[in-house]
């Protein structure tokens, strides 16, 4: 019975191990599908890359490896240019092990700090080359002159020639290639100038160059160059400096080839009906008929000068000079006339002028002529002469031997008669067209001296003729008439001045044209005349008879 028992436990026991070995057999034959890493490719940036494995859960294990023996849980990152293999290991819990790998290339980048110019040079028997800009120390730097096979030493180039050189530079993490050419030529390659043709350039690409350098062709046409002249065309060019800058002056009637600065002024002027256009004092272009400049700024108004600036801006940079013809300014100033008065005195013009002497304002007494500038958007500027004249004061009383002239506010009386205004002759005073000259002393009129007076003069005349003329006391201060019937006398302050015989019916007596009372025949009277009172220089006593 015992016996039977452990018979059956042994295969109770048999059947339970057969039956977890089935299990277990049957879980280590299932694979982990559906995880997987993407190769990696990228250009250098500085940055580090790796691979990512995807689909994996979050229970699994995830293992890295670069050498497919050991392994880790971090997953390897690259910087630098090179193809990394990175293994991996998956372990998922019932799974058999998954075990794979993927790639992380990095490209090297492209440098972009590295640069060469082109190179030219004239022939001087010395070794040229190119000069690479913005390497490193450490960078690997290697020329080429087929573009094919590279080596550290730098090619260099004596004889005239066109090269191209080929340089790479190459960094732990990129590269840069490009190629230079270098351009060796003869000393008669350049630019060359000719006023009426421009610019001949003699250059590999503009003009065959026999090997002496002397001669060659452009376009089939032959030339040569002696002493830096080239001849061609049977015309002779000058060489240009590099600095040198070429311009092409145009008028309405012809051009002109000229070499100067980056920058300049030209100057125009206008002589004997013509426009001549300098650069300094060279003479570029004289264009005929032409008395104005349209484009130009006026510097000089008075001899007609302008300024135009001009600046490079191409290999022949164009300039137009606009050329034209104006009428001359008709406008004319009359001669201002003014009265000595002690004050300044100034030109009043009715058109806008710029005066061109320093002074413009007069006093004394004297003919003044002063240079004017007129300028209108319709003529040619105009410079022309304005004139003032500062005529003498000549108011007040004048005597001469027989007559007495009273001047005042330009109204001439002689012997009490006005006989009209001042008027101005010559630049001088006049009356009645004849003119009246001042002297030391006083005045001159038509061939008469008359000398200026303060004294109150006393004119007495008789039917409308002049009688007597009187020449006051300075200290009298009235004057007495008196008529006896036979004579009228006159004194002044007891002091006699004139006595007049008459022999008439009647006296009439006119005071400063006021008539007296009336005077009869044996009438005895007398008329005191306050001096004062009338506030002239000149009395006028007007005596009217009557004949018996």
């Amino acid at each position: 019975m015992l016996r039977r028992l452990f018979i059956i436990l042994g295969v109770v026991f048999a059947l339970i191990a057969f039956s977890a070995c089935a299990n277990n057999e049957s879980s280590s034959n299932r694979t982990i599908s559906g995880v997987y890493a993407v190769d990696v490719s990228v250009v250098y940036d500085s940055r580090p890359h790796s691979i990512t494995v995807m689909n994996t859960l979050a229970n699994d294990t995830v293992l890295f490896s670069t050498d497919g023996v050991n392994y880790s849980s971090v997953s390897p990152a690259f910087v630098l240019p090179d193809e990394y293999t990175v293994y991996f290991k998956v372990k998922r819990s019932g799974y058999k092990e998954l075990a794979s790998s993927a790639t992380v290339t990095i490209l090297p980048c492209i440098l972009s700090d590295i640069s060469a110019q082109n190179v030219s040079v004239g022939y001087d028997g010395l070794p040229h080359s190119i000069t690479i800009q913005g390497f490193l120390p450490s960078d690997t730097v290697n020329y080429s002159t087929d573009g094919l096979t590279f080596s550290s030493e730098q090619p260099s180039f004596t004889s005239v020639g066109e090269y191209v050189i080929y340089y790479s530079v190459e960094r732990n993490y990129g590269y840069y290639k490009s190629s230079c050419t270098l351009t060796i030529f003869p000393t008669v390659y350049g630019r060359y100038f000719n006023p009426t043709w421009g610019v001949v350039e003699l250059f590999p690409h503009t003009a065959t160059v026999d090997d002496d350098g002397y001669s060659g062709f452009i376009d089939d046409e032959p030339f040569t160059v002696d002493d830096g002249v080239l001849t061609y065309k049977d015309l002779s060019f000058t060489r240009l400096d590099d600095s040198d800058c070429v311009y092409k002056l145009i008028v309405s009637d012809g051009s002109v080839y000229f070499c100067a600065g980056a920058s300049g002024k030209l100057n125009i002027s206008f002589a004997d009906k013509s426009a001549v256009i300098k650069l300094d004092e060279i003479t570029l272009l004289s264009v005929p008929d032409y008395n104005y400049c349209e484009s130009g700024a006026v510097t000089d108004y008075i001899d007609l000068r302008f300024e135009q600036a001009f600046e490079h801006t191409a290999d022949i940079t164009d300039i137009t000079v606009a050329l034209s013809n104006r009428e001359i300014n008709p406008v004319t100033f009359d001669c201002t006339y003014v009265t000595y008065d002690g004050k300044p005195h100034e030109f009043e013009l009715t058109q806008s002028v710029k005066f061109l002497s320093e002074q413009t304002t007069f006093t004394d007494v004297g003919k003044y002529t002063v240079s004017v500038l007129v300028i209108s958007d319709t003529y040619l500027p105009l410079v022309t002469d304005c004139s003032m004249v500062i005529l003498p004061n000549i108011s007040g009383a004048y005597a001469s031997s027989a007559h007495v002239m009273e001047i005042s506010d330009g109204i001439v009386k002689i012997d009490g008669t006005e006989c009209g205004e001042l008027s101005v002759v010559d630049d001088g005073w006049a009356l009645n067209d004849k003119p009246i000259t001042t002297t030391n002393n006083g005045i001159t009129y038509d061939g008469e001296a008359y000398a200026a007076t303060t004294d109150t003069m006393l004119v007495v005349r008789l039917d409308n003729e002049p009688h007597a003329i009187l020449h006051l006391p300075q200290d009298a201060d009235q004057i007495n008439m008196r008529y006896d019937g036979t004579t009228l006398s006159f004194t002044a302050d007891n002091e006699a001045l004139l006595n007049m015989p008459l022999s008439c019916d009647s006296v009439t007596i006119l005071l400063q044209g006021t008539p007296l009372p009336a005077l009869e025949n044996n009438e005895t009277k007398t008329f005191v005349i306050g001096c004062a009172d009338l506030n002239s220089n000149v009395i006028i006593i007007d005596v009217k008879t009557t004949e018996k």
